[in-house]
This record gives C-alpha cells, structure tokens and sequence, in this order.
C-alpha cells in the first residue's frame, strides 16, 4: 500500500485555507452590506445638507460634521 500521508497532509493543509478564506468573505460580505446601507442613506443626507444652508445653518452642520466624524473614526481622535 503506498503511503498517502503526504496527500492527506496537503489536504488539510488546504481544506484549512479555504476555511480561512470562507471566514475572510464572510467578513468582507458584511462590511460592503455596511457600506450599501450608508450609501443608500446618502442622498437623504445630502437633502438635509441643502436644507440646513437654505436655512443658513452652515456653522451648525459643520458642528454635526465634526461630530459624525469622531463617532465614525474614534482612532482618529486619539492618535492611534
């Protein structure tokens, strides 16, 4: 009888890579379905952005602006 160990060492091998590479998709899924949200969310936004310089409250969206930003991107804020 030969000796498949080699074989089936390579299979596991693989059979590890691809469920590395599944766990990656399915990470990867979920953020562009994160970013498909924001995006249809968009141009809502960007209504609200006329509206408030219709009514003069520029100061005040770039306040909101501010906000958002350090809420999306709390690293940024710290330096790290």
């Amino acid at each position: 009888m030969p000796d498949d160990s080699a074989i089936r060492e390579q299979v596991t091998s693989l059979e590890m890579k691809l469920e590395r590479n599944r766990q990656e998709i399915d990470v990867i899924e979920s953020k562009v379905a994160d970013i498909a949200v924001k995006l249809d969310q968009l141009p809502a936004l960007l209504d609200k952005e006329k509206s408030f310089k219709k009514l003069g409250l520029e100061e005040e969206l770039e306040q909101v602006k501010s906000r958002e930003t350090q809420r999306a991107y709390p690293l940024l804020n710290t330096g790290g």
